[in-house]
């Protein structure tokens, strides 16, 4: 019994021990909120006296807005997202993490910060511009993998030939197509960076997007080991001999969404450009350009996009309709920033803006020196484009192929030709005659820039001059041929009648007219 009793004063003690210490705790910690609070109030005392402000002053100091809803839109999804990456893993030389880029809010009212990012090439081993991702994602595993640049970029222009070009140099056994569309374009830099289609808008692309259109390339770079001929390659430690590539024309001329760049931010004029960011991520690249005569290129753009009515007239009016768009804009701002716009891009149904090739050089030659860029036209390259791929090679760097591999290279049917231009006809010679002139000015810009008086066109003009008038000297042949052909069948032709309809018309009719007489009444007869 008393072994019991024992037991339940122990068990009592135990408990009022518990509760003791349960309580101290909350003393405890009531006692440091009291302090905190107290803490607090000082300190908001101490500020409004600092302040010395009134109720009104306070609030504007505490609740301080953006004017404009959207940049406070882009400020919290920015502060969300460099959260974010402060938990992305450190990287050595020639490393990269992805998530940097693919866990950029795409709803931003901004683009992405490429100027931020700081990728290092992998010095030896790669021709190609190539580096470590860490953070890249198969399936649900993230791995250190290999990811590529491309190593040149054919920049343009539309309708020039680079699609075909595009082709044919990657005919050559170490140049590797991409994953974009032909195998040739991703369209990131000019629009779907941007959120732009041709006409609409679409979701915007991160970088490591852009980055998976050469990720099929990047896998074979890594499994082919090269070793040239001569071995001059072991010297620097080149073994990955292949290279890719990126052939999106509108890379050259489209900047429409130069306000979303961050450096751009409350800026009239665009201090950054695409050539800014290519040049940041890929200081060496290559650039090919393919320039054609900026009258015929815009009616095959016409054609080719279906802008409108498939007539030369149609042509006609909507060139009309373009060039006063672009007259009203130019009143009112320069032709830069009239260039620069994306309400001209998609307003007007025929891109004279494409074809002003001399704004746009500009740009280019502020941020990459000239002999980083091969610029040849259009008409010679289709003259002789055996002799033209040559050149091309060598300017990549890559090797020289056999005079057989070449010719079979350039023999290859023609990629993508609009074919409707040889239905429809040349365009209006009072069209051409407008582009001319309007083309002009810019055209004399671009030969002071290039130092080269081919681009003024003339011959090109000179050759289609005589080819148009070959064709009007075959129309009026055939009009000629066709005339002859009706009058002869006309006067070969004779009156048969039966007996009932001789009867019938006897009393019109002489005994002359039945024997094939050629007079008055038989010929209106013969019309019948």
């Amino acid at each position: 019994m008393r072994t019991k009793i024992r037991m339940r004063q122990l068990a009592c003690c135990r408990r009022s021990h518990i509760a003791s210490t349960l309580l101290g705790f909350i003393l405890l910690g009531a006692a440091i909120g009291y302090f905190h609070i107290r803490t607090n109030d000082s300190m908001i005392e101490k500020l409004l006296h600092s302040f010395k402000a009134d109720k009104k002053e306070l609030q504007k100091y505490f609740s301080k807005k953006e004017s404009d809803s959207e940049k406070h839109f882009f400020t919290n999804v920015t502060t969300v997202y460099e959260q974010k990456i402060k938990s992305f893993p450190e990287v050595k030389p020639y490393e990269w993490c992805s998530n940097e880029s693919s866990q950029f809010p795409y709803n931003s009212t901004y683009v992405e910060d490429i100027l931020k990012y700081n990728i290092s090439f992998i010095p030896k081993g790669y021709k190609n511009p190539c580096f470590y991702d860490v953070c890249k994602t198969v399936g649900p595993v993230s791995v250190r993998s290999l990811r590529c640049l491309p190593y040149f970029h054919l920049i343009g222009v539309d309708k020039s030939g680079s699609t075909d070009l595009f082709a044919r140099i990657t005919q050559h056994p170490q140049i590797l197509p991409n994953l974009g569309v032909l195998n040739k374009e991703t369209s990131w830099w000019p629009w779907t960076r941007y959120g732009h289609g041709l006409k609409r808008l679409v979701r915007k692309e991160p970088f490591d997007k852009y980055l998976g259109y050469f990720d099929s390339a990047a896998g074979h770079i890594q499994r082919t080991i090269q070793v040239n001929k001569n071995r001059s390659n072991l010297d620097t430690g080149d073994l990955h001999l292949l290279i890719t590539g990126d052939g999106t024309p509108m890379d050259f001329w489209d900047f429409s969404g130069w306000p979303q760049i961050p450096q751009n931010r409350n800026q009239t004029i665009p201090k950054i450009l695409t050539p800014h960011l290519i040049k940041h991520v890929n200081p060496n690249v290559k650039l090919i350009l393919v320039l054609r005569d900026p009258t015929e290129r815009l009616y095959s753009d016409y054609l080719f996009l279906k802008s409108g009515v498939q007539t030369p007239e149609a042509f006609d009016k909507a060139v009309l309709q373009s060039l006063i768009y672009f007259r009203n804009c130019t009143r009112r701002h320069n032709v830069r920033k009239c260039l620069f716009d994306r309400e001209l891009h998609t307003s007007v149904r025929t891109r004279i803006h494409v074809s002003i090739y001399s704004v746009f050089l500009k740009e280019w030659l502020k941020v990459f020196p000239r002999k980083q860029i091969l610029i040849i036209r259009s008409e010679d390259y289709s003259y002789n484009i055996s002799s033209y791929l040559k050149r091309i090679f060598h300017f990549l760097g890559v090797v020289e192929l056999s005079e057989r591999d070449i010719t079979i290279i350039s023999k290859r049917a023609r990629a993508y030709e609009t074919g409707k231009k040889k239905k429809i006809g040349p365009m209006l010679n009072s069209t051409r005659v407008r582009l001319d002139n309007f083309f002009q000015p810019f055209n004399k810009e671009l030969v002071t820039i290039l130092e080269d008086k081919k681009y003024l066109w003339r011959d090109t003009k000179e050759k289609m001059r005589k080819y148009l008038e070959k064709l009007e000297k075959k129309r009026l042949e055939e009009i000629r041929n066709e005339t002859n052909s009706t009058d002869h069948i006309s006067k070969s032709r004779t009156l048969s009648l039966t007996k009932e309809q001789e009867l019938e018309l006897k009393p019109f009719m002489n005994t002359d007219d039945r024997t094939g007489s050629k007079k008055k009444n038989n010929s209106e007869l013969s019309k019948w």
